[in-house]
């Protein structure tokens, strides 16, 4: 599947000084501007054990003040989006009560455009993240499997927005699991 979009902007919030103060600040609606993009996902079963899966977004955005407007936030509102996702992932059921499965991600380094002054920074990396997971069926209604996600690097940082909280990270990671059905 695949699918492509278009979508234009106006009046997106932005954060101005009240009249002879700076605080408290005044909400205005100041920048304008689109963003564009397309996503795609596929599958395909290689056999009866046996499926991979791959899939994609790409996106661009063009976001900016509107003439003699300002904003204090320095366009924290306008998003921190990568400009592309992608992942290829693989399912196995080689055996009756047995799954693996493996998946590897890449997502690009996100920038921001101060819309006051216009300079572009880095504000995330781009990074490749992995996951593996091994299961196993003890009976029809109890599974225990072990994972590990972000292996390729001990941690990435997933989300930075200054304006609100510190960055977040997230570090690497091993799941040993029980499940129950009942």
């Amino acid at each position: 599947s695949a699918s492509l979009y278009y979508n234009f902007y106006d009046d997106v919030r932005t954060t101005v000084p009240t009249p002879v103060t700076i605080l408290p600040v005044r909400l205005r609606n100041g920048i304008t501007g689109y963003n564009y993009g397309g996503e795609f996902w596929a599958k395909y079963a290689v056999a009866d054990w046996w499926r991979l899966s791959l899939g994609g977004s790409w996106y661009q955005s063009i976001l900016g003040l509107k003439p003699t407007r300002g904003d204090l936030s320095n366009g924290q509102c306008i998003g921190q989006d990568p400009p592309y996702q992608a992942q290829l992932r693989s399912e196995m059921n080689p055996f009756t009560d047995w799954e693996f499965e493996a998946a590897l991600r890449a997502v690009g380094h996100v920038k921001m455009r101060n819309p006051n002054t216009g300079p572009v920074r880095i504000v995330e990396g781009s990074y490749h993240n992995h996951k593996l997971r091994l299961g196993f069926h003890v009976t029809p209604s109890t599974e225990l499997s072990l994972s590990g996600t972000h292996l390729l690097q001990s941690r990435h940082i997933e989300a930075n927005d200054p304006s609100t909280y510190l960055p977040q990270y997230v570090p690497q990671s091993v799941l040993l699991t029980l499940r129950q059905k009942f």
